[in-house]
């Protein structure tokens, strides 16, 4: 949070995920293959994440985070949503 609240739209990039991450979590709890969805996530995104962090490369941390966030959203939000905005924004 400390490199991303300092950027321009670092604000807004905390909102958004603070919003959307207890929708996704809570999106993939209802599957029957959660266990599974969330160990895949923790192994092909914090993970790689943690690493970028640990090894200073925070803007390389952000990009894949922010790229994750967006997979995700399309992933499991685009089916318990009819809110366009909110499945692309």
């Amino acid at each position: 949070d400390n490199y991303v609240r300092h950027l321009q739209s670092g604000l807004q990039i905390i909102e958004e995920y603070d919003h959307i991450a207890p929708t996704i979590v809570a999106a993939i709890q209802q599957r029957p293959d959660s266990e599974q969805i969330l160990d895949l996530i923790y192994e092909e995104g914090v993970r790689p994440i943690v690493f970028l962090l640990d090894n200073g490369r925070q803007e390389e941390a952000l990009a894949l985070c922010l790229t994750g966030l967006h997979i995700l959203k399309e992933k499991f939000l685009a089916l318990t949503t009819s809110d366009p905005e909110r499945i692309v924004g």
